[in-house]
């Protein structure tokens, strides 16, 4: 079978900006792995649409890098005021 040891490294930070303010980043890698039909040279046909699709047998997974950060302000107990940002 196909098998790798993909290291998955994750880093979280939070830092105080002011007394109701904070800044969080992270950096994460994740993996996209094919499923057996995305990968298998068979054809077969979609349930919905009635599409066939056939496989890629030379498929490989993905390794995804990311990261994001969050600006968070909490003007009053309850309340939550966010702006957040991805890639």
């Amino acid at each position: 079978g196909r098998r790798n040891a993909d290291l998955l490294p994750s880093v979280n930070a939070t830092v105080t900006l002011a007394e109701r303010m904070n800044l969080r980043l992270a950096a994460f890698r994740t993996v996209a792995r094919p499923d057996t039909r995305e990968f298998s040279p068979d054809c077969y046909v979609e349930r919905v649409g009635g599409l066939q699709t056939c496989g890629t047998p030379g498929l490989r997974r993905g390794l995804v890098d990311n990261a994001d950060a969050r600006w968070e302000w909490y003007p009053r107990e309850g309340e939550i005021v966010a702006v957040s940002a991805f890639a």
